[in-house]
């Protein structure tokens, strides 16, 4: 049995550091009194234990999660990473030590408070990516698609893939703005997932709220209004995610009727958009980048969101839907 320290590690919050701390915890035969990420404010007065990550390490962790417990188990610990659980890190190391003890069976053993901890904080992350899947808005700007989401959890692993495909011929930014990642995607092929500090769309233009009109009035001229459900609704499509669906009413401390809303912008039809119209662009934070942005076409608001892409990314592997 490892000994219960009251240390506390820290990393890095990356996967291959938290893989680092599973490997100094078997290392030091201790389980330490919580995990967390650098980025995280200590409250408490324990003494802190900095895991510096080591990329050797990290791959033998890796690879022991598969030969000595099983690649389930192994996509497991990936899932329950991008989860918001609290403590997620030490309930991951706790997961490990029995999948250690019991073998490949462990993830079936959901008497095991760790394992059914795990096991539901992982599907309320499935459940979330597949909202997005339906509820996520992109907006054209110049060519351009932009949509910006607010999940708990880091979705944007799972749901890039299911983006990728459906929107191959277009180009394309999804930036999450509570763990400051995008995936960037262009029609050349070129994708990836990057962190990004910020990020401010630009203002919709005459046709982007032309077609956001029309989408409003269409949702409201379907709706049967004797039929009219709010608490049905919202079970549905959560509230939270109703600020970035243009059809929603404005979440309110109370569920509204929907009202219709006139069409009062002409067609653009005929009508002309300069791409370098005023408006804001996104912040960049250049210290996780050291590369060169490759030559792109007169899009400023492409120009703009890939200032920092690399010039070679290659397509993300399909995520398996266990």
């Amino acid at each position: 049995m490892p000994e219960r320290t009251n240390l506390i590690y820290q990393y890095d919050g990356s996967l291959d550091g938290l893989l680092c701390c599973i490997f100094e915890s078997f290392l030091r035969n201790e389980e330490p009194l919580d995990i967390l990420p650098a980025d995280r404010e200590q409250q408490s007065l324990w003494a802190l234990h900095t895991v510096v990550t080591q990329p050797d390490r990290a791959r033998r962790v890796w690879d022991a999660l598969d030969h000595k417990i099983s690649p389930l188990a192994r996509e497991m610990v990936v899932r329950a990473f991008l989860t918001c659980l609290p403590h997620k890190e030490l309930l991951i190391l706790r997961f490990v030590r029995l999948g250690l003890q019991q073998g490949g069976k462990v993830t079936q053993q959901l008497g095991d408070e760790t394992v059914m901890t795990l096991t539901r904080a992982i599907k309320s992350l499935w459940f979330e990516a597949h909202h997005f899947m339906g509820f996520l808005r992109f907006s054209e700007n110049a060519g351009f698609l932009t949509a910006v989401i607010s999940p708990k959890n880091q979705i944007l692993p799972l749901v890039a893939d299911h983006f990728i495909n459906r929107y191959s011929q277009e180009d394309f930014l999804v930036y999450d703005d509570v763990h400051h990642m995008a995936l960037v995607h262009r029609r050349d092929g070129q994708c990836g997932l990057m962190p990004m500090e910020d990020f401010s769309p630009p203002r919709p233009g005459v046709e982007e709220e032309y077609v956001r009109s029309l989408w409003q009035t269409f949702h409201t001229a379907i709706a049967i209004s004797g039929r009219l459900n709010p608490r049905c609704q919202q079970t549905m499509c959560p509230k939270r995610f109703w600020k970035d669906m243009p059809e929603m009413p404005d979440p309110g401390p109370r569920l509204r009727r929907p009202r219709k809303l006139p069409v009062t912008f002409q067609s653009p039809r005929g009508e002309s958009t300069s791409p370098g119209a005023p408006g804001r662009t996104e912040t960049l934070d250049a210290n996780h980048f050291s590369y060169q942005a490759p030559a792109l076409e007169e899009n400023p608001v492409l120009e703009n969101a890939l200032s920092s892409f690399p010039s070679q990314l290659d397509k993300p592997e399909p995520e398996s839907h266990d």
